[in-house]
């Protein structure tokens, strides 16, 4: 899709992006006080702020499970959302 021209582009597969997420989150990547603030938020949705939030390069989304941290790729007709599910 050329219409986003190199907006955020990343080439690589699922099983790639998913092995990075499982090393960012869970500590393999950056020492825990880096990881942390990465982790502070503000919120997508100011009226339930509880609901989402975007920290510095991740966001999370509230599931039933509990939040779902992970960075989401869209463009007109098309979204991703690859995340390590609850932490």
């Amino acid at each position: 899709m050329s219409v986003a021209w190199m907006a955020g582009e990343l080439i690589s597969t699922m099983h790639d992006l998913n092995d990075f997420y499982r090393a960012l989150f869970f500590g393999r990547l950056l020492p825990p006080a880096l990881l942390a603030e990465m982790h502070k938020t503000v919120p997508m949705l100011p009226e339930a702020p509880e609901a989402a939030g975007y920290g510095l390069g991740i966001s999370f989304v509230l599931t039933p499970c509990g939040p779902a941290w992970g960075h989401d790729g869209d463009v007109w007709g098309s979204e991703t959302f690859p995340s390590t599910g609850p932490t």
